[in-house]
């Protein structure tokens, strides 16, 4: 309630000084992003769901015996995907939106349904996963589509080179995903000022990207799937992790700069201890990198929820290193020494911004 009575005194502010103000849209976007609406929008999605997924029980039951399975799948596939476009294009209802998406993750899988039944081709599957996601991006204007859409091109890459190509490529996917992640934090106000596309999936794209970084970092930082993830080159896998780390001091010049930190005793110092602290760390457990790139640019943008994930990264990956036998006890008594100076540092530059932003 806080919050809207400041908000609503900026606007008073702003009228009064002669800024044209769009009322009616702005009272649209704070019902959007409502608890109510995001509730029913939630429930909406999870009945159509059920819907859908007892009709297209009944349809396999009744056409058990029939040999166009596939053809059937892809009918059903397109209608629904078609359904879904022309609700979303008639209307932005919370109940018939929710409908709408539900109707849309139905037709995708009924798609991918028929491309298996027909002839179950790994690759092909995964090619069709992209191609089917890529026009989506372009076809439905829906925040929560764009996000399954992205997530499933990410997918379809993902499983084309683990189906096809060896693990150093898997390696390079993280890099990618690094840098897009990156690309898409530092030219955000370029990217939605100059662009009504981005304008409107830039958030959405952010986060799918965000998330499945986050997770293949995790993944490459757990035993379990170094099988999978883990590069055969000691030197390709090393080589890649140090790329990890400059990004982050680049990203970190960056930051400090936009934070008005002129010093260059304390930028070179903040750059040496962070680039310490990501070595000792960040070899072993890529985690540790993403988890502390992603944290700065999430403050460095305002974005709540990358801070959260991206510090919770951050301790995980902290608690895998520490309870990690084959390091040392002074190793790890050094690495949690400059975390604990990283973590004082961070403090000292929000602090910083803080009272710069109460002076002004």
């Amino acid at each position: 309630m806080k919050e809207n009575s400041q908000f609503n005194t900026i606007l008073s502010s702003l009228e009064a000084k002669g800024v044209e103000i769009d009322q009616t849209g702005i009272m649209q976007k704070r019902e959007d992003n409502s608890l109510k609406t995001v509730f029913i929008k939630i429930i909406s999605v999870v009945g159509g769901l059920i819907a859908m997924g007892t009709f297209l029980g009944f349809i396999s039951l009744a056409f058990a015996r029939d040999s166009n399975f596939d053809i059937l799948f892809l009918s059903f596939g397109l209608l629904s995907m078609i359904g879904c476009y022309f609700i979303h294009k008639s209307t932005d209802n919370a109940v018939r939106d929710g409908v709408g998406i539900a109707l849309y993750i139905s037709g995708f899988v009924l798609l991918l349904a028929a491309l298996i039944q027909h002839d179950f081709i790994p690759t092909n599957m995964y090619i069709a996963t992209i191609v089917i996601a890529s026009i989506s991006l372009f076809l439905y204007k829906n925040q929560i589509i764009t996000f399954i859409a992205a997530t499933a091109i990410i997918i379809g890459c993902h499983g084309l080179l683990f189906e096809n190509f060896s693990n150093d490529y898997l390696s390079l996917l993280l890099l990618v995903l690094l840098l897009s992640v990156v690309f898409l934090f530092y030219k955000e106000t370029f990217l939605r000022s100059t662009s009504l596309w981005w304008n409107n999936n830039y958030q959405a794209i952010l986060v799918a990207t965000f998330c499945y970084c986050l997770g293949l970092s995790i993944m490459t930082s757990v035993e379990m799937f170094l099988p999978y993830y883990g590069s055969e080159r000691m030197l390709f896998s090393y080589s890649t992790k140090v790329v990890f780390i400059l990004i982050t001091l680049g990203s970190l010049y960056i930051l400090l700069d936009r934070a008005l930190i002129q010093n260059t005793v304390i930028k070179g110092m903040s750059i040496v201890i962070t680039a310490v602290f990501l070595y000792l760390l960040g070899i072993d457990y890529p985690a540790f990198i993403v988890g502390f790139l992603f944290a700065l640019w999430s403050y460095n943008n305002q974005f709540k929820t990358g801070i959260v994930l991206s510090i919770c990264t951050f301790i995980w990956a902290m608690g895998m290193y520490y309870y990690d036998l084959s390091i040392s006890l002074l190793a790890k008594s050094i690495s949690l020494m400059f975390s604990g100076i990283i973590f004082l540092s961070v403090y000292w530059v929000i602090h910083k911004n803080w009272k710069q932003d109460e002076q002004e």
